[in-house]
């Protein structure tokens, strides 16, 4: 059980880790909004989670039924996309846009499930995403998408980011260190 949890944890953190490297990449202005003030990390955390989501439920269908209209048969899958309850304009005003400063973004998202089946790594894997902004910011303040690659996303049980090259900034050297822990963020 230990081992599943474990296990289960550093895929999802590493998952949502492409999606706001990707974010921070393309948006530079955000960027240095967490170098000028470090202490907004941990609420830009929860905001990047919030607008980028990533666990989605998928059920089997057990018999047929119909649910406002529509028919589901038996073995049917269904895939609810639970990041877009952080995209819901009744939830939170402004939802595509991205603020550091939004108060609570936690209470406006589902990215780790909720009620019994709330993902019990979700705590851990925010404080790893934390740690990973602020010793990542300190090292690699300036980095963008490597000219000439294409980042691959994708949706399912999981959203994930398949393939994500980032450059880091003119005359900058990427750290040995920060290349062989973050593998293949770094081209």
């Amino acid at each position: 059980m230990t081992t599943l949890f474990f296990s289960f944890r550093s895929v999802r953190t590493w998952k949502i880790l492409g999606f706001v490297v990707r974010f921070l990449a393309l948006n530079p202005g955000h960027r240095q909004q967490l170098i000028d003030d470090p202490s907004l990390v941990p609420n830009a955390v929860e905001e990047l989670i919030r607008r980028h989501g990533l666990t989605n439920t998928a059920r089997l269908i057990t018999q047929d039924t119909e649910f406002q209209g529509m028919r589901l048969k038996q073995c049917e899958q269904i895939l609810v996309p639970n990041h877009l309850y952080g995209l819901d304009e009744r939830q939170v005003d402004n939802p595509l846009a991205v603020d550091f400063t939004r108060p609570h973004p936690e209470q406006r998202y589902a990215a780790f499930g909720n009620g019994p089946h709330r993902c019990p790594g979700s705590f851990l894997a925010k404080l790893e995403l934390t740690v990973f902004l602020q010793e990542w910011l300190a090292r690699i303040p300036d980095f963008t998408i490597k000219p000439g690659t294409t980042p691959r996303m994708a949706s399912g049980p999981v959203n994930t980011t398949h393939e994500l090259h980032v450059a880091c900034g003119t005359g900058q050297r990427c750290p040995q260190e920060v290349v062989d822990q973050v593998g293949p963020l770094i081209a």
